[in-house]
């Protein structure tokens, strides 16, 4: 990851013991100088207070879901971390400049667009040009996934945009993998 340019390390950590998360981000730092935040996909009460309570990362991630239905607010949830950032992760309809702004980074989940709609729709929401929003999108391994990345990444950097990219098995590419291939038999 490091060799790639990654400088932090997304953990998923909903349920993971925290003995566990303070090894990987003890070793994330020792072995490549990266940073762990801890990303918490299914932000509950119980979830939440188990990141709050993790030693040994820079912040929390809250994933989209949060943003469905609060089990918390952003300013108790920032008040439970104490000095650890949050990171604040948003499909674009859930995207609000304010909340936005309670949050040390955020990313908008605009994938599963060509690349030119990308960069589109991250200029309609306002948030290119601004250093703490990221567009994030997936790197599911293939050559068209690993290409569009590429595309999105020069389309966004002439629009001042970081992009956030993250490693994911996508379901729907290798179960259509399956599908195109019982439908060559």
């Amino acid at each position: 990851m490091k060799g790639r340019g990654s400088k932090t390390l997304i953990l998923h950590a909903d349920s993971l013991p925290s003995i566990i998360s303070r090894f990987v981000a003890w070793r994330a730092k020792q072995a490549a100088n990266m940073e762990t935040i801890a990303w918490i996909q299914k932000p509950d009460k119980n979830n939440l207070r188990h990141a709050a309570r993790l030693v040994g990362i820079k912040g929390v991630q809250i994933d989209d879901h949060y943003f469905n239905d609060p089990p918390i607010s952003i300013n108790e949830l920032r008040a439970m971390l104490g000095k650890k950032q949050l990171w604040c992760s948003f499909q674009p309809r859930q995207f609000s400049h304010a909340i936005a702004n309670s949050c040390d980074q955020n990313d908008v989940q605009i994938y599963r667009h060509t690349c030119k709609e990308t960069g589109n729709i991250a200029r309609n929401l306002g948030i290119t040009g601004n250093s703490k929003i990221a567009v994030a999108a997936y790197e599911d391994g293939s050559t068209e996934g690993i290409e569009l990345i590429s595309c999105i990444k020069r389309d966004l950097s002439t629009l001042g945009t970081n992009v956030f990219v993250f490693k994911w098995k996508n379901q729907e590419v290798w179960t259509q993998r399956i599908t195109n291939a019982l439908k060559r038999e």
